[in-house]
């Protein structure tokens, strides 16, 4: 046993950098995420102390000298190398430089190789056995493995009662559906456009006038909900909210209101009974995703379209690493081609969907008009260097205007091709951020924002193809949508829920829940 106690701190030295950042991110993404930039360090690891080693070893036989020796530098090495975008691009953005300009990562690179030479050859020469340096390596190790172990469990017990809330969601609001009652059966597509504010807001706080394309669509026969507004602040809490067809109030009870995990509303995302009840009559359903983990995929769909470069929590681990900046100088890393590349598909790929035979489900989740902004007004790729000198209200306009387009050509063609007149739902789930909590992000009090702050947020776009439907209104809000369209297609008689817009104080508070709906529609100018 003490054979390994050696090279103790280099194992722990390998496990903490993902450790560490799953602490911090376990609340927005499932164990599973991690385990490729898991095997990913041991193997690097491994193959960084076979190097170290045997350059060792060339200095003299093999010996306790030579190990201790070798598990320090490799320590060094590993420490280092997965330390490297904690360090450099904290301190660039401090200095308020570009994080993604490969230039600018020369100098830092170049210091780093410079220190560990010149930390081997010192060790190298060294006659020290080294035994104290491995028992405080050991020691401080340890400690880099127990804070972020501790957070993990602490986190899943402190989680409990969410779990148990998630059962009550629906307690009193069961949904059957007869099948076999059941005679017409349109394709319903579901597309959700991230932070598309609504008409009039686009006029007061973007200088925007968006009357032609929401006339295009009433041409085509879309209803448009003029007064609609968000049910929550953040797209986990609506998306999870409408395919639900419920509000999310009870998750905070039995203590819910106090506890950060968001790992609860992608579970119920996921496993949303929307897609459930239209599975369990015959719909084939489609999910089309983001990068974003809560929407890259569902593991319930019979189908997933999506561009998997790599996953959310391995692309935030590669931007730790020293290999971060080489990505960036040979051109493999480039997450706004992705992006613009995944959009482009969704469109392209509902087209082909429409046209398969049967009922079909269609989720499509667009980070449109939503950030990074990589498209221009006609569709063209913004490269990055040109969209760090953007004005942000004009990129997110342009972007806007792209989508409109596309969503235009989109509808004519799904409604055209479709034997039955299908059910198109065009919907924002949250607006855009108002420029304080920009600044501001987890000290802005949401409950005591400005009014106008609250509609920038939450007032959204929401256009329905429901031609069947005789009920919509300008106030429905997306928890009341499927429920429409249960009742008019379906033969259900499902309430419909109170149409209100909830806030939580900040995003490290998502259950603590409150009531903004009179503010938001009060008279008042501020």
């Amino acid at each position: 046993m003490k054979r390994f106690i050696p090279i103790l701190h280099t194992v722990f030295f390998t496990i903490s950098p993902v450790l560490y950042l799953y602490s911090h991110l376990k609340r927005r993404v499932e164990f599973t995420d991690i385990l490729p930039s898991f095997v990913a360090i041991i193997f690097s690891s491994v193959l960084i102390f076979s190097v170290v080693f045997f350059a060792v070893k060339k200095e003299g036989k093999f010996s306790e000298k030579t190990l201790l020796k070798t598990a320090i530098l490799s320590s060094l090495a590993i420490g280092l190398f997965y330390s490297y975008g904690h360090l450099v691009n904290s301190v660039m953005r401090l200095l308020k430089m570009d994080v993604y300009h490969f230039a600018n990562h020369i100098i830092p690179l170049l210091l780093i190789i410079a220190l560990y030479i010149f930390s081997f050859r010192k060790i190298l020469k060294s006659g020290s056995a080294f035994v104290n340096t491995t028992k405080l390596l050991n020691f401080f190790a340890g400690i880099l493995i127990f804070f972020p172990l501790s957070g993990i469990i602490f986190n899943k017990k402190n989680s409990a009662p969410l779990w148990k809330n998630i059962k009550s969601l629906y307690k009193n609001d069961k949904i059957i559906l007869n099948k076999g009652q059941i005679k017409k059966k349109p394709d319903i597509y579901y597309i959700i456009l991230d932070r598309y504010a609504r008409e009039d807001c686009l006029k007061k706080f973007y200088k925007f006038n968006n009357a032609n394309f929401l006339k295009s669509l009433r041409n085509k026969g879309f209803f448009v909900a003029s007064g609609s507004h968000a049910n929550y602040l953040k797209s986990l809490h609506s998306i999870s909210s409408s395919l639900n067809m419920t509000h999310l109030n009870s998750l905070s009870k039995n203590g819910g209101r106090i506890i950060r995990d968001r790992q609860p509303l992608q579970y119920i995302l996921r496993n949303n009974r929307l897609m459930k009840l239209l599975k369990s009559i015959g719909y084939a359903t489609y999910f089309l995703g983001t990068w974003w983990p809560p929407t890259s995929k569902n593991p319930n769909a019979d189908v997933n379209i999506n561009i998997y470069p790599i996953k959310d929590f391995s692309s935030t681990f590669i931007k730790t690493t020293a290999i971060f900046p080489l990505l960036l100088g040979t051109g493999i890393y480039n997450e706004r081609r992705t992006q613009y590349k995944r959009a482009l598909l969704k469109f392209k790929k509902i087209i082909g969907i429409s046209q398969k035979p049967g009922p079909k489900f269609v989720f499509a989740h667009m980070l449109l008009p939503h950030d990074p902004f990589v498209f221009d007004k006609n569709g063209n790729f913004i490269p990055r260097n040109k969209a760090i000198y953007m004005n942000k209200d004009k990129a997110y306009i342009n972007q806007l205007i792209f989508a409109n387009k596309k969503i235009n050509e989109l509808v004519k063609t799904i409604i055209s091709k479709s034997k039955i007149p299908p059910v198109i739902i065009i919907q924002s789930d949250e607006g855009p951020h108002p420029k304080r909590y920009l600044k501001l992000k987890h000290k802005f009090n949401w409950p005591e924002a400005e009014k106008k702050e609250l509609m920038e947020k939450m007032c959204i776009l929401n256009v329905l193809y429901i031609p069947d439907s005789k009920k919509l209104y300008t106030g429905i809000t997306p928890v009341n949508t499927f429920r429409l369209v249960f009742n008019t297609y379906f033969n259900t008689k499902l309430k419909m829920l109170a149409d209100k817009s909830y806030v939580f104080k900040n995003d490290l508070m998502p259950y603590n829940f409150k009531d903004i709906s009179k503010k938001l529609n009060s008279k008042n100018k501020n």
